[in-house]
């Protein structure tokens, strides 16, 4: 359970840079 929740954290960090990026370059 401990990964499943390090693994989200991660994967939503990746997610919001993602994003980020995709407003800074717009």
């Amino acid at each position: 359970m401990r990964l499943s929740v390090v693994f989200l954290s991660y994967n939503t960090r990746d997610l919001t840079e993602q994003a980020l990026r995709t407003v800074l370059d717009a």
